[in-house]
């Protein structure tokens, strides 16, 4: 049979039904990756009320509620804002010994103990200013250093293992310690160093005795100490003179 001529007509038929086949496979494949690629529902249905979620801002974790309830030792009484003098004179790979330790014994407080310490905390509320910006919570390039007679028994302390790690209701960094428990680390201060553990309260404030124990807010903004205070119970601890 001879070969009919193709039309104008079946030209376009042809051409019709090829992009409608494309348009058919390309509508399914893209279907089919939506179904495989597309984001799961998220699986959240919490049920609250007024009474649970006031029961649970007012919840007071156990370890803050002893030390509440403990005696207290205001080392800083009036606070203290980190010294300038400290921070270039002590600055690391830069420090001049000699004028360190004058600095560092400028802030330094005298604490008495009489032993037999049952339990003990150190709290800490601290913030940081840069320029003239009111103070806040720490940032990643801040710490706090703090210790009891030497740098046997301190460094920088290990913000992420505090018992208690928080932002207070005006905006500053709130830490609380189990003076058995005390994480250091040396510089450069990060928050997934692995930590030096201190048994502060067991191998110096339990022994009868008088201790150097200072602190201050390392940072190269304006650093302060608003609260700094261990809460015990039993024996009896004291600033010396």
């Amino acid at each position: 049979m001879a070969n009919q001529p193709i039309t104008v007509k079946d030209r376009i038929t042809t051409l019709i039904i090829g992009i409608v086949a494309i348009v058919f496979v390309l509508g399914g494949y893209s279907a089919i990756k939506f179904y495989i690629m597309r984001p799961g529902q998220p699986k959240v249905n919490p049920v609250v009320t007024q009474k649970k979620i006031e029961e649970a801002k007012r919840k007071t974790p156990v370890d803050l509620e002893k030390y509440e309830s403990y005696k207290k030792v205001d080392l800083y009484p009036n606070g203290l804002v980190t010294p300038r003098d400290l921070i270039h004179v002590c600055e690391d790979k830069k420090r001049i010994q000699e004028f360190c330790n004058a600095e560092v014994a400028k802030i330094t407080k005298v604490l008495a103990t009489s032993g037999n310490i049952e339990d003990a905390y150190l709290y800490i509320k601290i913030g940081v200013s840069r320029g003239n910006t009111p103070f806040a919570a720490l940032t990643e390039f801040d710490s706090i250093w703090f210790y009891v007679d030497s740098s046997d028994f301190g460094g920088h302390l290990l913000r992420p293992q505090a018992i208690i790690r928080r932002q207070s209701d005006d905006g500053m960094t709130e830490l609380l310690y189990d003076l058995r428990n005390v994480p250091f680390i040396g510089l450069p201060y990060r928050n997934d160093a692995s930590p030096r553990i201190i048994n502060i309260l067991d191998d110096k404030l339990n022994i009868p005795g008088e201790y150097f124990i200072g602190a201050f807010v390392s940072t190269l903004g304006t650093g302060k100490i608003f609260e700094m205070k261990i809460g015990y119970n039993g024996g009896l601890i004291r600033l010396g003179e």
